[in-house]
């Protein structure tokens, strides 16, 4: 038989010992991580340009993305509402069409030509990686 001396018997008791203080760090970022994942939002916009003429505002965008428009635009980080007045003069450009929208916004701007924006996606990053994965 084997004597010990107490120096390796402490030894020894350290290998066995756990450390939960990284057992906990871990388990918070796992958690932290999912939470993350799937409640956060984040907001995809799309960048377009409205002209404004004679007491007129109206867009050049492509003809297939009409129905998709949200009755919401943004300018300058804040949010109008509009209507569509009409839509005319069809031009095939490159082989994609584009239409000119006149719609119907109340705001007011010195500026012929204004920088908006319009809300094409939400989602949090979890739908995205579903989308992803299925090739959407």
């Amino acid at each position: 038989m084997i004597t010990y001396n107490l120096q390796e018997y402490d030894f020894i008791n350290e290998k066995i010992s756990h450390n939960y203080f990284g057992s906990f760090i871990i388990i918070f970022l796992i958690i932290g991580i999912v939470v993350i994942i799937s409640k956060f939002n984040f907001y995809i916009y799309e960048k377009n340009v409205l002209i404004y003429e004679d007491n007129n505002y109206s867009l050049v965008i492509d003809a297939t993305k009409i129905d998709d428009l949200d009755k919401n635009i943004y300018i300058n980080k804040k949010k109008y509402t509009f209507k569509i007045k009409d839509i005319s003069n069809y031009q095939n450009i490159n082989g994609t069409i584009y239409a000119v929208v006149n719609i119907d916004l109340d705001y007011k701007s010195k500026s012929k030509v204004i920088e908006c924006y319009f809300l094409k996606d939400k989602n949090t990053i979890l739908n995205m990686l579903v989308k992803f994965i299925q090739g959407g």
